[in-house]
């Protein structure tokens, strides 16, 4: 039976949500709210809705689920009351649940014959109400407001405890408050963060089909981080790699489905390439348990002394397409390129379908942003840095298919960046600032980022070379530091300090060079692409501290 009307849902502003606080166990809970939210909250109240009691069911004839994931949704009705009754009903839980999330809706007529246009016109509705905005009236306090000690932009207000679902919510605000006469009868942080603690305590228990893999792969002898500073001191420096993956041009697939079935079976096949693409590079990271970390795992405010196992991984955010995860710094770039390598290769089995279709099609690929940063980096201005790095990778990969490039391997893309500031970076500033100079010989770009999946492997060779071959941090700091002097007096030095060290560190200034501008030498510092003068030096030196020694042989991995 054709099903006549479509409810379109999409969770308002997730990352600002989710990131509101640092907390870890704030960032799980609105993570794990938010998912129960949209896929099983939601279902229940379509199903209640009609009357159904049955929870695993998915379509009948007055609804059909064509899909519930990482924040957002396609439901067909029958009739447009009862797709926009279900809108309202849907709005009006998120509202109760999160205090301070919301979901946005849009319903329309479905062309069947023109499926693909319709499901347009309605995303194109509902980005149109999520730009307007939305206000739900005046602050019931006037006067004195204080503002959310953990997030530091929410108002702290009281709780009124009957009005959530979750059981633990008022004895984790009793636990969280610091109330005393003296001071304002309730605690000094917003209802969003207790709810959101409140509701890890409730159900950190349920797990994700990764995690659950997960713990069947490793037998479940080990913990997952409980805070941030955990996964920054399993790299030995207190800093953490935070990785923020998207799919590139997946509507191009899209327009090429015809019917809700298959965006069911699209949404299904893309949510499991990406389980399996993560849980295949955290193996490779961590083989078995005896490659965890034995590391202090406390809860904050804490003082339990005893090291466990940990896996120190968090898998924040997942969403569709997107994946926000946090690991060490030193594992950065290998979990990214692992995962990136690793998609695109299951993407093009499960999909290749595809090729009866178009015999062009070469599989699906996704772009990354790594940003690494101090543990303690406010993670609601690292989570921006990272988006910013994903859309330079994602800029790349627009530029080499308009260059029609094909191959899986050079349409991954991704960029990185290491904070050493502590405001909020903006990426534009530092790259046009920092890694670019203007002289009266020309324009001097400091960096060759952002890389394709081909490239950064072969960088990642050679750096791991380098490593391996003992280059002196001296001999960084003084390279590093040619970039800033004159063109003549900079390629002078150059040459002096490369005949300097050792045959093994020559060869691989020379490979480093031949990746990134195709076979020229490294016999002078500056080389020259029309317009500016470039050196892929800063983008080695940046990262060096980050990666393993040792060389590798990609194509085997």
């Amino acid at each position: 039976m054709l099903l006549n009307y479509l409810l379109l849902l999409d969770t308002d502003k997730i990352k600002e949500y989710v990131f509101a606080s640092s907390k870890l166990k704030e960032i799980r809970g609105a993570s794990m709210l938010l998912e129960t939210l949209n896929v099983e909250k939601t279902k229940k109240v379509i199903l209640d809705y009609f009357g159904f009691s049955e929870n695993k069911l998915e379509e009948n004839d007055k609804f059909r689920i064509i899909y519930l994931d990482g924040g957002s949704g396609k439901v067909e009705f029958a009739e447009e009351e009862d797709a926009k009754n279900c809108g309202e009903l849907i709005e009006g839980l998120y509202r109760k649940w999160t205090n301070s999330a919301s979901i946005s809706w849009e319903v329309v007529e479905l062309n069947h014959d023109a499926y693909y246009e319709s499901v347009s016109k309605g995303e194109f509705k509902l980005r149109q109400k999520k730009q307007a905005g939305r206000s739900y009236g005046q602050n019931k306090h006037l006067g004195i407001i204080y503002r959310c000690s953990h997030s530091g932009y929410e108002m702290v207000e009281d709780i009124q405890q009957e009005f959530y679902e979750v059981n633990k919510v008022e004895q984790k605000y009793k636990t969280l408050s610091k109330r005393n006469e003296t001071e304002v009868p309730f605690a000094k942080i917003s209802p969003s963060s207790v709810i959101k603690q409140a509701f890890y305590d409730e159900y950190k228990e349920v797990s994700s089909p990764i995690r659950e893999n997960l713990a069947e792969i490793y037998n479940d002898s080990f913990e997952w981080p409980k805070q941030l500073s955990v996964i920054g001191k399993a790299a030995g420096n207190n800093e953490i790699g935070l990785l923020y993956f998207d799919g590139n041009s997946m509507n191009k697939l899209l327009k090429k489905i015809k019917t809700s079935e298959g965006y069911r079976e699209f949404s299904k096949h893309l949510k499991n390439c990406i389980r399996k693409s993560v849980i295949d590079t955290i193996i490779k990271l961590y083989p078995t348990t005896d490659s965890f970390p034995l590391l202090v795992n406390n809860d904050e405010g804490t003082d339990d002394s005893d090291k466990v196992n940990v896996l120190p991984i968090e898998l924040i955010l997942t969403a569709g397409d997107d994946l926000i995860v946090a690991v060490p710094s030193n594992k950065a770039m290998e979990f990214a390129s692992s995962f990136l390598r690793k998609f695109a290769i299951y993407s093009k089995e499960t999909f290749k379908y595809q090729r009866e279709i178009d015999p062009n099609w070469r599989g699906l690929t996704m772009s990354a942003g790594v940003a690494i940063a101090k543990a303690s980096f406010p993670i609601k201005y690292l989570v921006p840095l990272a988006e910013q790095l994903l859309r330079s990778a994602k800029k790349k990969n627009y530029e080499l298919k308009l260059d029609g490039v094909t191959d899986a391997e050079e349409l991954s893309t991704l960029d990185y960046t290491v904070v050493s500031m502590s405001s909020n970076p903006d990426l534009n500033s530092i790259r046009s600032q920092q890694l670019r100079r203007s002289t009266k010989d020309g324009e001097y770009l400091l960096t060759k980022r952002p890389y394709t999946l081909t490239q950064w492997q072969q960088l990642q060779n050679v750096i791991e070379s380098m490593k391996e071959h003992k280059l002196p941090s001296s001999k960084i700091k003084a390279f590093y530091h040619l970039h800033f002097l004159e063109e003549w007096e900079a390629n002078y030095y150059y040459g002096k300090y490369i005949g300097n060290l050792s045959d093994d560190l020559r060869e691989d200034f020379k490979e480093l060079y031949k990746i990134l501008y195709e076979g020229q030498s490294a016999e002078s510092l500056w080389v020259n692409e029309n317009d500016y003068d470039s050196s892929p030096l800063i983008d080695a030196f940046e990262i060096y501290r980050y990666l393993e020694g040792g060389n590798r042989q990609w194509q085997t991995s």
